[in-house]
């Protein structure tokens, strides 16, 4: 089951600068019941996204930082990418990024597929 255009609390698409700083909100939604994922008990978070060299920029809850929660009933967290993160972003519209939760011995993998726009600086 997919929550496109049926979950009032979507994560709206992410455009991002190269060399911003921003912080966006992402709602992580369970998509078979089309609710706000529980983030309670979470052990780690990771959002990847897509670099120009190929490799991913890895944002976590724990260890490097970067990924707060802002609510843990309402699955919101937020996203600190600095301007040194986001000069590394594969530039392209209707890009894709992922976020990984890890929650006792299970891990999630939500995909936002064509949620991210990268632009070059003019």
């Amino acid at each position: 089951m997919t929550c496109t255009n049926q979950c009032p609390f979507e994560t709206e698409k992410l455009s991002i600068v190269q060399g911003q700083d921003i912080e966006p909100l992402i709602y992580i939604i369970d998509e078979e019941t089309c609710t706000p994922f529980d983030l309670t008990g979470v052990t780690e978070i990771r959002a990847l996204f897509n670099k120009t060299d190929g490799t991913k920029l890895i944002k976590t809850y724990t260890l490097s930082g970067g990924v707060t929660i802002i609510s843990d009933l309402g699955g919101k967290i937020k996203v600190t990418l600095t301007a040194a993160n986001t000069a590394l972003l594969k530039t392209g519209e209707c890009q894709s990024f992922e976020v990984e939760i890890t929650k006792a011995t299970k891990i999630n993998i939500i995909q936002f597929l064509g949620k991210l726009n990268v632009y070059p600086r003019v």
